[in-house]
């Protein structure tokens, strides 16, 4: 099975890391489960990565976010 078969990536959508916490990445790898995200953001179980860039906004993240 192939990487492609099994994962499928979201560019700048949600995904929920809690029920406090929801993030908007610039891209996340998840479990390829299409219908489930239709109706619910993708919970911690179906995240196998996140990844966030930050270049312009690196002091606002680490100091007022």
């Amino acid at each position: 099975m192939s990487l492609a078969e099994t994962v499928t990536k979201r560019i700048k959508n949600p995904v929920r890391l809690n029920n406090n916490s929801e993030t908007v990445p610039n891209i996340a790898l998840l479990q390829k489960l299409p219908s489930l995200y239709w109706t619910q953001q993708p919970q911690p179980e179906n995240i196998f990565i996140v990844v966030e860039v930050s270049d312009t906004t690196i002091k606002y993240d680490m100091t007022e976010k």
